[in-house]
């Protein structure tokens, strides 16, 4: 696990606490499912809201088919890397569940959905660690202005 730093900065606001988060990193991790949307909790533009963000397919040469990124459990003999954190991070919101391929739901309590300053990795990061990670993919998913896209 590696520390990361809460900021809670959402489009102008001032951040108003810090808080120490943990996620996984350089570990590995095994398909739980393909992510076909988070939903999570948010304040943004002085407006407390709920973001449903679903994930694009990309190709993927492996499996030779296009598919969203996947929902891992860590498992350091999984095959899909867990890589390094950014070390400048913020939460974009409150996660409140991941949906899967076929309808399943994993709910994240006690987690947040956060960013790189840029918004181009997402992670689940909580207070007490997750045993979960997004699978990180160069085509995306992007945080921006508007929300998570692609």
């Amino acid at each position: 696990m590696s520390d990361l730093t809460y900021n809670k900065l959402h489009w102008g606001d001032n951040s108003e606490r810090s808080d120490e988060l943990l996620a996984p990193a350089n570990t590995a991790g095994e398909p739980v499912g393909e992510l076909i949307a988070i939903s999570y909790s948010t304040h943004k533009a002085s407006e407390d809201k709920i973001w449903r963000h679903a994930f694009s397919k990309h190709p993927c040469e492996k499996e030779n088919r296009s598919r969203g990124p996947y929902f891992l459990r860590l498992d350091s003999g999984g095959d899909y890397p867990v890589g390094t954190l950014s070390a400048d991070t913020n939460a974009i919101g409150r996660a409140i569940d991941v949906e899967l391929e076929g309808g399943t739901r994993i709910i994240l309590s006690d987690c947040f959905v956060v960013t790189d300053p840029k918004g181009r990795t997402i992670w689940i990061a909580s207070l007490q660690g997750v045993p979960y990670a997004i699978e990180q993919r160069a085509a995306g998913p992007m945080v921006t202005e508007h929300g998570i896209e692609r």
